[in-house]
């Protein structure tokens, strides 16, 4: 026996290791992918379906040059200013930001201010809602009955591909 005769099977058994191992790892990277994936999606499905319709996607659904319109009217019966721009955005932000961090981190916890802080966002987003909601259904009720149903069938498309068949 040469000395390369010896060093082969040592060789071959590193390697064979190693290949176990990688073998291994990609099983359960793919176990874990596949068992996040189902959690993922039931958590996803359900959450759809507890919560009724969604308004963004019925806005979605409309044709383009209506969500366009919708969207110019929006604006301007809610009396909203041109959008800021992304530095003014970013800069109300942090502000709401470190106004919660501050009453986080106080010594005392000030829960109405708190809270007032809270309420005044969810008032903001609920009137946002509203207007829009209001500007949504008044487009649906100016659409003919195959304007409407093909509404419909591109919402429910949408939702098929992101939910799966109900």
């Amino acid at each position: 026996m040469t000395g390369s005769d010896s060093q082969s099977p040592q060789r071959t058994g590193r390697g064979l290791r190693i290949a176990l191992i990688l073998s291994v790892a990609l099983n359960l990277l793919f176990i874990g992918l596949v068992a996040g994936g189902a959690m993922t999606a039931g958590q996803r499905q359900s959450a759809s379906w507890s919560s009724g319709p969604d308004p963004r996607a019925l806005w979605r659904a409309l044709p383009d040059d209506s969500r366009e319109e919708l969207r110019a009217r929006f604006r301007e019966e809610a009396g909203q200013a041109p959008r800021p721009d992304r530095d003014e955005r970013r800069a109300r932000a942090a502000a709401q930001d470190a106004e919660l961090l501050a009453l986080l981190r106080a010594e005392t916890f000030d829960a109405d201010a708190f809270a007032a802080l809270l309420e005044t966002r969810r008032e903001a987003m609920a009137t946002r809602s509203a207007a829009a909601q209001a500007l949504l259904v008044e487009r649906l009720d100016s659409l003919s009955a195959a304007e409407r149903a093909a509404v419909a069938e591109r919402y429910e498309n949408r939702r098929d591909r992101r939910f799966g068949p109900r």
